[in-house]
């Protein structure tokens, strides 16, 4: 909704007006913070049976994989409408392309609220990195405008469908709150430093091959930490 109504205003007074509709919202937002402890942070009175050590540094772990993820989505994303450009795809039809795969994401999103519980988050996981992966490879060498369709649409679905994973992987590691906290910072931090790096990488190699295999890498590494962290993660009982 987002994307739809903020470009509206972007023609009565530019960036100012947008930023300043942005205040606004979040402003009307804020009196309804306090409603969050009663109806979506559960209160837990029972005394936690040793809160495992091992879950705390996988939870720890949890939250670096998602950095890791997000460092490769900004790094990626940040320059795909330049990768395509480069193998001489249409400007237009490269920004046509964009636009579609945000309605694509919007149906990522849908997805796991609809499956989220029916299948195994291990197999989730696995399909979400499997596409990322599949995606990337179209980018390699000379790509045409099928395969340019292909990686951003797969890219954008994949990108909404499994961070939710990613995220329940988080809280099912966290019993206090903290982790989820921290999961923010490091999803700005995230988006934050992989354009840098991507940046630097291009700008040193002049090679977007590099570039997709940079973050090939990155993301296996990501999906690794978050698979080993639903692999031995300890179900945490109460007395």
């Amino acid at each position: 909704m987002a994307l739809f109504f903020l470009p509206q205003f972007f023609p009565l007074g530019g960036l100012k007006i947008a930023f300043g509709f942005m205040i606004l919202v979040a402003l009307i937002a804020l009196p309804f913070h306090r409603y969050f402890a009663d109806f979506i942070l559960e209160k837990k009175t029972e005394v936690i049976a040793s809160v495992d050590t091992k879950n705390k540094v996988l939870g720890i772990l949890s939250v670096v994989a998602t950095l890791i993820f997000y460092i490769a989505i900004g790094g990626v994303w940040t320059f795909i409408s330049s990768i395509g450009t480069q193998a001489k795809i249409d400007i237009h039809f490269v920004n046509s392309i964009l636009a579609i795969s945000t309605i694509v994401g919007i149906l990522g999103c849908f997805l796991p609220s609809i499956v989220g519980g029916k299948i195994n988050r291990k197999f989730a996981l696995i399909f979400g990195y499997g596409v990322f992966f599949a995606s990337l490879m179209f980018l390699f060498n000379q790509i045409s405008n099928s395969d340019f369709v292909f990686a951003v649409i797969a890219f954008k679905f994949t990108w909404m469908f499994t961070i939710p994973f990613i995220l329940a992987t988080v809280g099912s590691l966290d019993s206090t709150g903290k982790l989820m906290n921290s999961v923010n910072l490091a999803i700005g931090a995230g988006l934050a430093l992989g354009p840098v790096i991507a940046g630097k990488i291009i700008e040193s190699t002049g090679d977007f091959n590099l570039l997709i295999a940079y973050t090939i890498a990155v993301f296996a590494v990501s999906f690794v930490v978050i698979y080993l962290c639903n692999l031995k993660k300890t179900v945490v009982t109460t007395v």
